[in-house]
């Protein structure tokens, strides 16, 4: 838990988290007067922030974290075994 790759990825899905609620509070409750083109430059980046909000809700609560758990317990029971150089 304390590996530093962990703290920078927290941070990273925080930024997509957080990015992606501000940007569609925004999109959804403000008049939108703009022209078409900043329209639909701003569905494009909507788009793409919920492609990466989906990701980040799959590592955390998907498969990903379902993986990583399982290599955990594979590493922690090939350490186990008799005559494993790790085995104690």
């Amino acid at each position: 838990m304390n590996d530093p790759k962990r703290y920078g990825q927290n941070i990273v899905c925080t930024i997509v988290v957080i990015g992606f609620v501000a940007v569609l509070v925004l999109f959804i409750m403000r008049p939108l007067t703009l022209s078409e083109q900043v329209l639909t430059l701003l569905n494009v980046m909507i788009g793409t922030l919920a492609a990466k909000f989906g990701d980040v809700v799959q590592y955390f609560i998907g498969s990903t974290s379902g993986s990583k758990d399982k290599d955990a317990t594979i590493a922690n029971a090939v350490t186990k075994l008799p005559g494993s150089t790790d085995a104690q």
